[in-house]
């Protein structure tokens, strides 16, 4: 174990390239101790122990005494927003409610969206007229409307402002600032009713979409509750945006600087499978997920005491050099991709078969462009919500555009 503070996630060198520190940390500080106060574990095989051990808690509200620190002014809606998240439950309410909304997320469900994502994918292609910012311009309002639309609420409604998904995002972070968590408290407060309406609203006239599926599903006669829907729906809304919109951006990046990588998709789209599970392995748009430790966990030979938060680097675990072949290069072929991109296990990303769909479709639209560059500076690293994350800021493109 070491305290070199050398691993610091707002390190603007870490946010350009975090792959060269994790190397480090995986050689020679794999279960660190940062001087910020958490615990970060690198190694591939670690990772994947962690993700597996159930003294690791999700309920960082429940145990973190970081946590406790950083939101000591978050107050009782926050609170209780964050206990009715079932990314942040541990069992049994987790098995029960993720039992509750599983046939809503079968990939048969989400692949039955595949028409509406084109449509709309098209359409932003077509506004850009030659030129596009595809984090602005596609990635980020793509995931958005497709999530709005499939729980009834209107994405262009006044209420629903983008900004207030970063602001929540950021908001649910262990590292989160007295300003960050007024923002978070604040949008939150800006979102509730609007969503509380459309719950009452599917309720009363069910239709054919998620949002009347989650209100209908029922398992031995349970059902979710109104806040439990509510922080479902935040959650789907959250989650279903910032992710995607940097795997969608990273992922494009990624076939420009790999061109090799781009003309064999081009050749063979039918690769777009496996390339999206390498996109999300050499660019995780998650790059951590945490836990918070709710009894003494000794691993890799170090004891991390309890109520401590523990970051679990699925980013450098995915650039593990014992776990892949060459892992800072892109291959669209690469075989035995078990990356953790969506973590492992119960937690395993909800909304993950809808990010695969979206990304899969817009990167398709994207490189059948013809002619496509990349215009302007080269793009910049740091655009993501939370520390957690990663995307860029832009990506300007051009192509040739024909009406």
């Amino acid at each position: 174990m070491t305290s070199d503070p050398y691993f610091d996630p707002r390190d603007p060198n870490h946010v350009r390239n975090p792959y060269a520190t994790y190397a480090r940390l995986r050689a020679e500080a794999p279960v660190h101790h940062s001087p910020l106060g958490f615990w970060i574990i690198s190694r591939y095989d670690d990772v994947m122990e962690m993700l597996r051990d159930p003294r690791g808690s999700r309920e960082m509200h429940q145990w973190s005494e970081a946590y406790e620190q950083s939101h000591s002014a978050a107050g009782p809606a926050w609170e209780q927003f964050v206990t009715d998240q079932v990314q942040f439950m541990d069992p049994p309410n987790h098995t029960r409610q993720r039992k509750l909304v599983a046939k809503a997320f079968t990939p048969m469900a989400i692949d039955a969206n595949r028409p509406r994502v084109e449509q709309i994918v098209r359409e932003l292609i077509d506004a850009g007229e030659g030129r596009l910012d595809v984090v602005e311009e596609l990635a980020r309002p793509l995931p958005y409307r497709i999530i709005s639309e499939m729980l009834g609420v209107p994405w262009d409604d006044p209420r629903l402002q983008p900004e207030w998904i970063t602001m929540i995002v950021r908001g649910l972070s262990t590292l989160v600032t007295d300003d960050d968590m007024r923002n978070a408290r604040d949008a939150l407060v800006g979102i509730t009713d609007l969503f509380h309406e459309a719950i009452e609203d599917h309720r009363r006239r069910p239709r054919n979409d998620l949002m009347s599926a989650l209100i209908a599903a029922e398992e031995e006669g349970d059902r979710l509750s109104t806040n439990e829907l509510f922080a479902l729906s935040i959650n789907l809304l959250v989650g279903g945006s910032e992710t995607t919109m940097n795997l969608i951006a990273s992922a494009l990046y990624s076939l420009t600087r790999f061109p090799d990588q781009l003309q064999r998709l081009r050749r063979h789209p039918g690769l777009m499978r496996n390339a999206v599970e390498e996109f999300l392995r050499f660019e995780s748009p998650a790059q951590f997920q945490s836990r918070t430790a709710t009894q003494p966990i000794v691993v890799g030979g170090v004891e991390i005491p309890p109520r401590q938060t523990i970051y679990l680097c699925l980013g450098s675990a995915n650039h593990d050099d014992d776990r892949w072949d060459r892992p800072d290069e892109l291959d669209i072929e690469r075989g035995e991709l078990q990356h953790m991109a969506f973590g492992y296990g119960i937690h395993h990303c909800l909304g993950a078969s809808l990010a695969r769909l979206e990304t899969a479709v817009a990167v398709q639209a994207l490189v059948e462009l013809p002619d496509l560059g990349l215009v302007g500076p080269e793009p910049e690293w740091g655009g993501a919500a939370a520390l957690s994350q990663r995307g860029l800021k832009h990506l300007d493109i051009r192509w040739q555009y024909r009406q």
